[in-house]
C-alpha cells in the first residue's frame, strides 16, 4: 500500500517541531513529558510514507541521497561560521576539530542528529527487509532494539568527546541510535494500513480528534516523572514501555493535527510542515546564535510573562526566517542532487 501525500501529517510534523522547541527551552516535566514521544513520532511518520517495495543497494543510496546532502550542506555552512567568527565564542562547541568529526560520522549539530539518525535507520530498514519472511525481519527488528537498549545502557553518550581516538565509540553510538530509529521506522511501516486507517477515522470526526488527544495527553502525564526517552543520548527508562509511550504520543499528536486540518490556516501550517527539515535545521542555527545567550538568560528569570514571552518570539522568528532561505536551500540540494544523477562516478 503507497501512501499518497496527506496534508494531516504535513501539519503533525509541524507540531512535533513545535515540540522539539519547547523541549529545548524547557526542563523539569514539561521536558520530560515532550520526550516521551517527539523524536519517536518524527521516525514513525517517516516509517509511515516508506515504500514497501525492496530496494538494490543503488536505490538505497539513491533514497537516502537528497537527505545526505540536505545534512552535509547545512552542517557545512554551520561549521564554517564557527570557525569564521571564532569557535572560542561558543561554549557549546568543544571545538572545531570535535564539530567537523560530527559532521563526517553523521551526528551534525544540534537537532540535525536526527537527519543523520535517520538516514541510518532507513538504510537499516532496508538492508532487514531484504529478509524473505515478514515475521522474520519483525523478529530481527526486536532483537536489534532489544541488544541496542542493553548496550546503549552501559554508554554515556551525553558526555562523549568527538575526537579520533574515541572513534569506536562514536561509531559503535551512531549505530545504535541508527537502530533504535529503524524500530520506530518499522511501527510506522508494518502498521500503515492501521495508522491510515486511525487518520481517516479522526478526519471523520472533531470531537472524537478532540477525545483522542485529551485521553493520549493525559494518559501520557503520570510516566514523565520516573521515565524518559532521549534517542540523542541513548537514555531510556523503560524501553518497551518507551515504544508504547512513543506511539500514543504519536496519535496525539495527529488528533491535534485532525482539528488544525480543519481551521482556514490548514494550508499555511501544511506548508511549513512540508519543510519540517528546513525548520529543524534553522533551529539548529537558532541555538547556536540565540538560545545560548539571549533566550536562555531569559528562560533563567522566574518571571512566566518573560518566559512566554520568549518562546513567542523564538517560534515567530523561526518560521519568519525560514520562509526565504527554504526556498534557496531546496533550489540549491536539488541543483547539486541533479549533478549527482548526471554524473554517478562522482
Amino acid at each position: 500500500m503507497e501512501t499518497e501525500r496527506l496534508e494531516i501529517l504535513d501539519i503533525s510534523k509541524l507540531i512535533g517541531l513545535v515540540l522539539v522547541t519547547v523541549g529545548h527551552l524547557s526542563n523539569g516535566p514539561v521536558r520530560n513529558y515532550i520526550y516521551l514521544f517527539h523524536i519517536p513520532f518524527f521516525f514513525v511518520a517517516s516509517g509511515m510514507v516508506l515504500r514497501g517495495r525492496k530496494t538494490s543497494l543503488s536505490e538505497i543510496i539513491a533514497e537516502n541521497r537528497k537527505l545526505l546532502i540536505f545534512f552535509y550542506v547545512l552542517n557545512l555552512a554551520i561549521y564554517g561560521y564557527v570557525l569564521v567568527s571564532g569557535p572560542e565564542n561558543y561554549q557549546v562547541i568543544p571545538g572545531v576539530n570535535d564539530l567537523l568529526l560530527r559532521v563526517i560520522l553523521l551526528e551534525g549539530f544540534g537537532t540535525l542528529w536526527f537527519i543523520g539518525t535517520l538516514v541510518i535507520g532507513r538504510v537499516l530498514f532496508r538492508i532487514i527487509r531484504k529478509v524473505n519472511r515478514q515475521s522474520h525481519q519483525i523478529a530481527l527488528f526486536a532483537v536489534l532494539y532489544a541488544a541496542s537498549m542493553v548496550i546503549g545502557r552501559g554508554l554515556d553518550a551525553g558526555k562523549l568527546i568527538y575526537r579520533v581516538e574515541n572513534l569506536p565509540l562514536i561509531l559503535l553510538i551512531t549505530i545504535l541510535k541508527g537502530v533504535i530509529a529503524c524500530v520506530f521506522l518499522s511501527t510506522g511501516f508494518y502498521l500503515k494500513a492501521y495508522w491510515m486507517k486511525l487518520i481517516r477515522w479522526l478526519q471523520g470526526n472533531p470531537v472524537r480528534s478532540a477525545l483522542t488527544a485529551a485521553v493520549c495527553f493525559g494518559s501520557l502525564i503520570p510516566f514523565c516523572s520516573f521515565t524518559q526517552m532521549d534517542i540523542h543520548l541513548l537514555q531510556f527508562g523503560m524501553p518497551v514501555l518507551n515504544v508504547i509511550l512513543g506511539l500514543i504520543g504519536t496519535v496525539m499528536i495527529l488528533a491535534v493535527a485532525s482539528l488544525l486540518e480543519k481551521t482556514p490556516a490548514s494550508k499555511s501550517l501544511a506548508y511549513l510542515g512540508r519543510n519540517s527539515l528546513i525548520l529543524m535545521s534553522v533551529e539548529s542555527l537558532q541555538l547556536l546564535l540565540v538560545t545560548y545567550t539571549f533566550l536562555c538568560t531569559c528562560f533563567n528569570h522566574q518571571g512566566i510573562f518573560v518566559k512566554i514571552l520568549s518562546l513567542v518570539l523564538y517560534i515567530a522568528e523561526l518560521f519568519l526566517i525560514t520562509v526565504f532561505p527554504g526556498k534557496a536551500i531546496n533550489r540549491l540540494i536539488q541543483a547539486i542532487d541533479s549533478n549527482c544523477r548526471k554524473n554517478p562516478q562522482a
